[in-house]
Order: C-alpha cells, then structure tokens, then sequence
C-alpha cells in the first residue's frame, strides 16, 4: 500500500507492482501528471504521521491510460529512486492469464485504506469483503465505463462515511490458485453512502501494464491497445450463495450485503524461536515457508512448500535474528525441486529445495550448522522458526517447539511408504491439535547429544503435519544440484557443524504483521 502526496499531503493511494513502478488510478496519475516535482509517494506505513518508518521516494513521471473521453481505468507512477523491498515494502500481485480470469471466482476480499475511519487519515486499516454481492454500475454511475464494477458498503460505527483512498487495491483471494491477486482499484465513492463503491477492473489493462513496466520500454512506452471484452464477469462467493456479475446489461437489479466492520492488522508472524542462519519465504500465495541458509546463494527449504511458487513471484526475507541487522528481501531466481520428490500416503519423500538467490550485496557469514545425529535416543532436539499467530494466541509456550522422534517401527507403521530419510516427531505441548503445524514448513529439526557439551546441529527439515525429512542422507544431491546451477558450495564446509552462538532456543519475542507479507506485500507474505 504507498501512499501518493502532493504537496506533502496524502490524496491517493497505490499498489507496488516493482521497485520502480506503482499501480493507482488513471484520475489521480492524471492529477498529478505535469506536477511530478510537487509529488511523492511514501511506502511502508501503518500510520501516516509516523513518517520515520517510510521510504520517501519522488516521482519521476505520471502517466494515466486515456481512453477517448479521458483518463480511464488504471494510472502508473514512474519513481526516481528504486524502492528497497522490505516485510511492509513488497509488490502486489496481478493475475497474469486474461481468459483465467474472466470467471474468476473471489473468495476472500479485503480493500485497505487510511480514510475508512472517522478523524482519518491516520491508522491502516483493511475493510473485509468476503460477504458481498456485485452488481451493474449503470443504475447509480450511469457516466462510468464497461471496465467497472461497484461494491456497496454500509457506515459501520466509527467509520466517517462511505470513503476510501482512491487507486487503493482491491485484492481477493483465488481460491483455485490459493493465491493473492490485486482485481480492481477504488476509483469512485460517495461519502454520504447513497451510491456503492466503484472499482476499477486490472485485468482488461494487463497488456498495457505489462508494455510500460517492460524495462525496454519504460518510462516512455507508448500506449498500447486494451483488451476490450465487456463479457469479463466476476462471481463472488459467500456463506450463502454465489451470485455472478457482468458489466452489461444495466437492467440487472443490484442486491447488497452490507460489509463488516473494518479490521486492524492483527496476525503476526513470530520469530521469537528462529535462529539466526534461518530465512522465511513468502510469495503471491497465502503459504509461508521457512528456509535454511546453506550459502550466500541458496536456501534449503521444505519442496511441498514451495512446489507452486513462481519464482518472479517469490522472494526470501533475511536477518530474522540476526545481531545488529535489519530485514533484507532478496528476490528469488529459481527454485530447484529434489528430482524425485513426490506426495504419497499422506508424506513427502524427499522433500527438499533449492532456491537461488539474487545476488546478495553483503555475503551472508552465518550459515545453517547442518549435521547429522547417530541416535535420537540419546538426544536433545527441538524446531526451530516462524509462527504464524491467530488474533489473541500468544507464543509464550516453548514446550509446543520440543519434539521427541518416534521409533522406527512407529513411523513406519504410520506411513508405510515414506522411506528412511523421513521421520515422525510428537511435541510436548499437551493438548495440541495434531492437525496444526507448530512452525512453518521448511523449519529446522535442531538436536544435541544428552550428554556432555555437544552443540546444536541441524539434522531435519519440517515436512508435512508431524513428519521431517532427515537432511544428512542428502548432502550429495545439495553439492550436485547447486553446482550444477552454477553456483556450487564449498565442501571444505561439508557438512556445515559451526555452532550457533548461543546453545539456547529460546530467545526474545518479535513479531511482524502477517497481512501486510501476504497482501499489500500483503498478505501471507493474511
């Protein structure tokens, strides 16, 4: 979410397609459009007078798509300076296959906004619109063009009127895909509620987006054609029923459900049992993976994880503990799948990746002390790594993150077909849904020796439900796959045993704010 300012003064909202570029509304590129000097976007607020957390970044150029009567539908801003990606400073996602999504169905929707409550602007909040029905805009917009479509929303108790940030997103969830996609951006509302909402559609102007944006061609593309089809219809599911949409024709009689209250951004994301040498992995999906760092090229994470993740839409944040540091994101070149990995009877086999890393600036020293462990018996092992946190759950219960490993005969009886590198681990927390992941995937199985001062070694990679994949057995195919990239790691750190600085687990509390990985960056990273 960026807000755009003239003057100092916030007046449009926007959505962060890359470093360079923001996606709003062709009114308020319009607006701005020979004033550039005057304007400026901020990036990473919650609260718009707290401005020490923002990127303050200048505009290069505006530029609004005009239709033959004048600005219409979406408008792209031209930044001076790139942004630096970070947890509340990542890039929306847009649905990249037109005729996938003509009958795209919206699940789950949320418009974010600092103008929904009274006194505003001020506080983020994000407004929930999976309970809605969409209609025809001719009865309330008559003016408005094919390429729109309106959402009514009722005053809730606080809210100052029917308002909005204009170019602020509208992004829902795929239920087909499990994916976060931005499908329209607020571009008329009436404050005193009589008339809906007006969103535009993204998806006609993908072609045009995608010309300007090209590095080849930006900042001074000229325009190229939009998809015309007024035939592109919505449905909209709810608890209740499915009701569909179509821009044409104007005789379809509305019906609304009125929205919920506006929500903060509550889900957080804890790290207070991370190490250092870990990485957390987010993409346009809803999942979040944990990863281990094994170089300055590579994470090794869980591949069931991450098997659907594009990687131009994926992106690792580094630094989750490190001393002194702050958050890096670095994007994500490829992600490499073990060759035989596969789903079966309720496992994974060999479920393990590889995911190549842009080039990182500043060579990463701390890496994950992989090992292996000669008996499970006569050791201590724990997880380590993110946990995603409901509204009011707290992460102040260590014993959910100690494991004991099942015996052999156990797992087996369990899970038949899963193989040797694969073991079965119950927690110590009492009364845990066996159901519910205690740590993201990809989280490390961290172990020592009972006796004496052995130090902490990572033998395991969490995998599906209460299975992890044993990672000793795998080291060859970890030198292998990575040199075949291109990129190979260096042996004389085999089988990589540094001790962490400290021999302890648990560590002090930090949390980030969920949506803001997952949607307007979002939200997993919901």
């Amino acid at each position: 979410m960026v807000s755009v300012q003239l003057s100092f003064s916030h007046f449009c909202a926007g959505s962060i397609l890359n470093e360079q570029w923001i996606l709003t509304t062709a009114r308020c590129a319009n607006f701005i459009k020979n004033s550039e000097a005057l304007a400026l976007v901020q990036v990473g607020l919650i609260d718009l007078q707290e401005l020490a957390q923002a990127q303050t970044v200048g505009i290069h150029r505006a530029m609004p798509y005009l239709g033959p009567k004048g600005p219409l539908g979406p408008g792209l801003i031209f930044l001076k300076q790139p942004l630096h990606f970070q947890p509340l400073v990542l890039p929306i996602c847009l649905e990249e296959n037109l005729e996938q999504e003509k009958n795209i169905q919206l699940y789950d929707c949320w418009l974010p906004s600092w103008s929904l409550m009274r006194g505003s602007p001020g506080i983020l909040q994000k407004r929930h619109l999976s309970i809605l029905q969409v209609s025809t805009c001719a009865q309330f917009w008559p003016k408005l063009n094919e390429f729109t479509f309106c959402v009514e929303a009722k005053k809730a108790m606080g809210e100052a009127g029917c308002k909005g940030d204009l170019g602020a997103p509208l992004v829902c969830h795929l239920q087909q895909k499990d994916t976060w996609v931005q499908v329209g951006i607020l571009s008329h509302f009436d404050e005193h509620c009589t008339k809906p909402y007006v969103f535009s559609q993204v998806s006609p102007f993908l072609f045009w987006l995608q010309g300007v944006t090209r590095p080849s061609h930006a900042p001074w593309s000229q325009q190229g054609a939009m998809t015309t089809s007024a035939s592109i219809s919505l449905s909209v599911s709810t608890s209740m029923n499915a009701s569909a949409f179509t821009a044409t024709p104007a005789s379809i009689k509305p019906q609304f459900i009125s929205l919920p209250q506006p929500q903060t951004l509550a889900d957080r994301i804890s790290l207070r049992y991370t190490m250092p040498w870990q990485a957390m992995i987010i993409s346009c999906g809803n999942q979040i993976c944990s990863g281990s760092i094994v170089s300055s090229s590579w994470v090794l994470t869980a591949a069931h994880c991450v098997r659907n993740m594009n990687p131009e839409d994926t992106a690792v944040i580094l630094g989750l503990k490190h001393p002194g540091a702050s958050l890096r994101v670095v994007k994500v070149s490829n992600i490499l799948l073990h060759e035989r990995f596969r789903l079966v009877s309720g496992a994974a086999r060999n479920d393990l990746a590889l995911l190549l890393l842009q080039e990182v600036q500043t060579p990463i020293q701390l890496l994950a002390p992989l090992g292996h462990l000669k008996n499970f018996n006569s050791s201590e092992c724990w997880l380590s790594g993110p946990r995603v946190l409901k509204p009011g759950e707290t992460d102040e219960d260590p014993e959910m993150l100690q494991m004991q490993v099942m015996g052999a005969s156990s797992c087996a009886h369990l899970y038949p077909d899963i193989g040797s590198s694969i073991i079965c681990f119950i927690t110590q927390a009492k009364g845990l849904d066996t159901n519910v992941e205690p740590v993201t995937p990809g989280s490390a199985v961290m172990c020592r020796p009972v006796s004496g001062n052995g130090s902490w070694r990572q033998i395991g990679l969490t995998s599906l439900k209460a299975l992890a994949t044993i990672v000793s057995p795998h080291f060859s195919w970890i030198l292998s796959t990575s040199a075949k990239a291109g990129h190979p790691l260096n042996q004389a750190v085999m089988p990589w045993v540094e001790k962490p600085k400290s021999s302890s687990l648990h560590k002090q509390a930090t949390t980030l704010p969920l949506s803001s990985l997952m949607i307007l960056a979002m939200q997993s990273l919901l």
